[in-house]
């Protein structure tokens, strides 16, 4: 029951070894339908439709905290919310938790895109500000137009307001990049001979350094094709600490090692991999 299991340890974050954003990735990797955050859809908590399919909740909302769970969960009981204006005043949320929902898309079915959310929000404000008598004093404006998100601009949009992405993992979007300079897929790997020297590529997603491990790294990179596992020596690790340590994608050249089922790369040389701000909202686990 991966879309279960899947909402399930949603809902009990953080804990574990990965992010959100892992999780995710995983479960649509294992054909599960991810749906994202959608108001009149979503419940606090991610849950299961009844398509089969993971819904993410509110609760991953930044800046959603336990404070506005009671407020938000009693605005739902009452029933669908017919437009933005009575979200907004049924919820009584505050004015960053309302944005990162339009940044988030949360909105999308009252809206053409997100960026007409976050504009009509800032008009409730004003007009909530002005006070009654301002209030009857609204006026039909005309409509603003903005230009729509692309798709590695809902991605990041998402990664930043939520951690997850329900549609795209991010490295999806620099593929062609990859593919230029020679970087294997993580699901290819396995297919791969035994000590081939090649490159691997992602985001990072955990560092270790076990004080039992006599200086040993270990990484993990994601990639949109799965995970793959760095082992660093000392003497590698010492001479590009600096990249390991601070970068959000990196290219790995190493050999591949195959063992009882495992596959590792032992790394050799280190690149950071620029994804502009794409990953501003994704951080990597750090066990030291």
């Amino acid at each position: 029951y991966p879309a279960i299991f899947a909402a399930a340890i949603l809902n009990v974050q953080p804990m574990g070894f990965y992010s959100t954003e892992v999780l995710i990735n995983d479960a649509r990797r294992h054909k599960v339908v991810v749906k994202p955050i959608e108001v009149n859809a979503s419940r606090y908590w991610s849950h299961v439709d009844e398509t089969g399919s993971l819904r993410l909740g509110f609760h991953l909302i930044r800046e959603l905290g336990e404070a506005q769970r009671k407020q938000l969960e009693s605005a739902i009981a009452r029933g669908p919310f017919a437009d933005i204006l009575t979200f907004t005043q049924r919820t009584g949320l505050t004015k960053e938790v309302l944005e990162n929902l339009a940044i988030a898309g949360a909105f999308d079915p009252w809206f053409q895109h997100r960026r007409e959310a976050m504009w009509a929000l800032r008009g409730i404000g004003e007009r909530e500000a002005r006070g009654e008598l301002g209030r009857m004093m609204d006026i039909e404006e005309p409509r603003a137009r903005f230009a729509r998100l692309g798709a590695e601009e809902q991605t990041g949009f998402d990664l930043w307001s939520t951690g997850v992405c329900a549609t795209h993992q991010p490295i999806e979007h620099f593929r062609v990049r990859l593919d230029a300079l020679r970087v294997i897929t993580a699901a290819k790997l396995a297919g791969m001979p035994r000590n081939l020297v090649c490159k691997v590529g992602g985001m990072v997603i955990t560092r270790q350094r076990p004080g039992t491990a006599k200086g040993f790294v270990f990484l993990t990179l994601e990639d949109e094709t799965g995970i793959v596992n760095v082992i660093v020596r000392p003497d590698v690790y010492e001479r590009n600490r600096a990249v390991v340590r601070q970068s959000q994608a990196l290219i790995v050249e190493g050999v591949l090692q195959k063992e009882q089922g495992c596959v590792d790369l032992i790394a050799k040389h280190f690149w950071r991999f620029d994804t502009g701000s794409l990953l501003d909202g994704v951080h990597s686990h750090n066990f030291h």
